[in-house]
């Protein structure tokens, strides 16, 4: 008659197993861990969009010119991680618009953000953050 482990031998077997696949991956993340500050990274994208439009076949009571020219820059900080078992970190977006010219309130493709008249904003800006957990 053959042995087979108990139930609760099964369930210890297990835990066991897990443990052991486990470590390695626990270890190697707290190796790749650079640390907040030196493993973080700061891109800027800056843009300039200019978008003209003659638009001929319109009737002659319709707009038939449309123009938008905005300038417009994208922050981006993103940290490492704190060391230790559990690393904190964080990211952060800055977004920040200009309008440069808009062909006397011709802003109809939607380039620039526009207040409750229909004309577009100045300027325009956003900025968010969040906290990151490895």
């Amino acid at each position: 008659m053959a042995m087979f482990p108990t139930k609760m031998f099964q369930k210890q077997l297990l835990v066991l197993a897990i443990a052991a696949t486990s470590a390695p991956l626990l270890l190697a993340d707290e190796a790749e861990a650079t640390g907040f500050i030196e493993g973080s990274t700061l891109n800027v994208l800056n843009r300039n969009m200019y978008v003209n439009s003659d638009i001929r076949h319109n009737a002659f009571d319709e707009q038939s010119y449309q123009e938008e020219w905005a300038h417009g820059i994208v922050t981006e900080f993103e940290s490492g991680y704190t060391e230790g078992s559990v690393g904190f970190g964080l990211d952060a977006h800055a977004y920040v618009g200009f309008k440069l010219d808009t062909g006397d309130g011709t802003n109809d493709w939607g380039l620039l953000p526009v207040d409750s008249d229909g004309h577009a904003n100045d300027q325009y800006g956003e900025v968010r953050g969040a906290v990151k957990m490895r």
